[in-house]
């Protein structure tokens, strides 16, 4: 179920504003699973904010563009919401990587 398509910011440049400068890395054949959550401050919610974690699965024979390499910091744009790279995990079937789960955390909100 590869059903979604994303950009991905940062893979060759880096640098503060690298996300504005450079031209995206276009990611199709992934899963993204977002869960959103609202954080409770306890007056009346006066200050309470929305926020967002996903899971995105890069499947390592399905997946386009082939190779993509990922690192912490990355920006992924998928929905009109903006995450950051926070975790990457690699999972491997008999010799080779399987899949590549990548932990994203909104940003921008």
């Amino acid at each position: 179920m590869l059903i979604h398509r994303a950009k991905l910011y940062g893979g060759k440049s880096g640098g503060f504003h690298a996300a504005e400068s450079e031209e995206p890395t276009k990611l199709s054949f992934i899963r993204i699973d977002y869960a959103a959550k609202i954080n409770r401050d306890g007056v009346k919610g006066f200050n309470d904010k929305s926020s967002g974690d996903a899971k995105l699965f890069y499947d390592c024979g399905n997946s386009l563009p082939p190779g993509v390499e990922f690192r912490i910091g990355q920006r992924v744009f998928f929905s009109g919401k903006s995450f950051s790279v926070s975790g990457i995990s690699v999972l491997y079937g008999r010799n080779s990587p399987h899949h590549i789960e990548v932990t994203l955390e909104e940003i921008g909100i």
